[in-house]
Order: structure tokens, then C-alpha cells, then sequence
């Protein structure tokens, strides 16, 4: 699957990325033009209609890996959006607190996380997710989950980026399905990792309003 990923500007020194692993874009986005040796990452859903549209991002991303060392610098952080794909322990930290009395997902249990981490870190795999890859490549930390960094100070650190993907979202708000009569057991929906990265925003930009004036 070939995720969604694209980079902001916001200050003149700091680029930062946005992955998104599932989202519906909904208006245009204003793109801010960037310094002359950063890489600009366009990458969509394989899950487009267009088979053209898959080519052209494959295309992307092997130009992506093959671009010159002195690119992978430009990146100072990253903010992840999504839900298994990406999530690297966000459910992990909801969990206990959304369904205390259910028996716990089999990926909080090894062999999840053997072949990296050497024990369960939330993540659906046994070792490392891609969005850890694109920050190794970029020379960043492992991104720290949000509710990670927000319920322990010593993790409270989104210099380089953060990690809001949690498993399960519907991409539609949970009141859509409530009006239809449907149950969603799962109360968080992908507006809702938006609105945490809004909320965060104060702390990493001086600004924010100045980037999202519609919100």
C-alpha cells in the first residue's frame, strides 16, 4: 500500500512531513514553496481508481529513495496519521482506559515486536512499521506516539515529530454512524488525530492559526 505523504513548511528553517496512511481530502491544500534542496513528497492511497495515479506514485517514491544524501537533512520532523499501518503504540496506550475488561489484542502479546524492538511496542508487526523507515531514512528518531509522550513527561518530547495513528479509525465521524443507527465500538475517528495535531500545534508554532485559518 502506498501511503499518503506530503510536507509543510512552517518556518524557514524547518520542514517538516505529514504521512497520512488513510485519508479522504475533502479541499485543496495550500503548499508553501520550500528551499531549493528539499524533496517534495506527493505520494496517494493505492487504494485511487486509477491505476495511473499508482504508477505515478511508485514513480515518486523510487525517485524518494534514490535522491541525493544531501536532501535527507531538510526533514526536522514528522507527524503520522492513520490507524494499524502506522500506529506504534497509541492503541496500546488508549486501551485500558476505552475496554478494561476485555482480553487484550493478540499484537500486545509476542511474537510482536521480536525481530527489532525485542518485545511487544503496539505496533501490528513483528518488528518495525514503514513509517519508522521513512524516519531512519531521514535521519529522525522513531516517531513517539501522542498519547505516549502525552501521558509520560519523560516522553513528552515532538521536537522531531509525532505519531497520532491509532488502529481501527473510520475515516467518517463516529456521529455519522450513530445517525444511521450503526454501533462503532471504537470512539476515535480520523478527524479526531486531526484535531489532536491542531491542538498540539500551539506548542510547535509560534502561529498556528496562520497555517490552518479555517479550523
Amino acid at each position: 500500500m502506498v501511503s499518503t505523504v506530503f510536507k509543510w513548511k512552517y518556518t524557514s528553517y524547518n520542514d517538516f512531513i505529514i504521512w497520512l496512511d488513510k485519508l479522504i481530502l475533502t479541499r485543496p491544500l495550500k503548499m508553501v514553496k520550500s528551499r531549493k534542496n528539499a524533496v517534495n513528497i506527493f505520494l496517494y492511497d493505492s487504494a485511487s481508481p486509477s491505476s495511473f495515479l499508482r504508477t505515478f506514485c511508485s514513480f515518486v517514491l523510487l525517485a524518494l529513495l534514490s535522491s541525493p544524501q544531501h536532501a535527507i537533512g531538510c526533514y526536522t520532523s514528522i507527524f503520522a496519521f492513520g490507524d494499524s499501518l502506522t500506529d506504534a503504540g497509541n492503541y496500546l496506550e488508549l486501551y485500558p482506559h476505552l475496554v478494561p475488561h476485555h482480553k487484550p489484542p493478540h499484537f500486545f502479546f509476542p511474537p510482536n515486536g521480536e525481530t527489532y524492538f525485542h518485545y511487544p511496542t503496539g505496533r501490528c508487526c513483528d518488528g518495525r512499521l514503514m513509517i519508522d523507515f521513512f524516519a531512519e531514512y531521514f535521519g529522525l528518531p522513531l516517531l513517539p506516539t501522542y498519547f505516549g509522550g502525552k501521558n509520560n513527561e519523560s516522553n513528552r518530547n515532538f521536537d522531531s515529530g509525532v505519531n497520532f495513528a491509532v488502529v481501527g479509525p473510520p475515516v467518517l465521524n463516529i456521529s455519522f454512524y450513530e445517525q444511521k443507527g450503526l454501533v462503532y465500538s471504537w470512539p476515535y475517528s480520523m478527524k479526531d488525530q486531526l484535531n489532536w495535531f491542531k491542538d498540539l500545534l500551539p506548542i510547535l508554532c509560534r502561529s498556528a492559526s496562520k497555517f490552518f485559518p479555517d479550523y
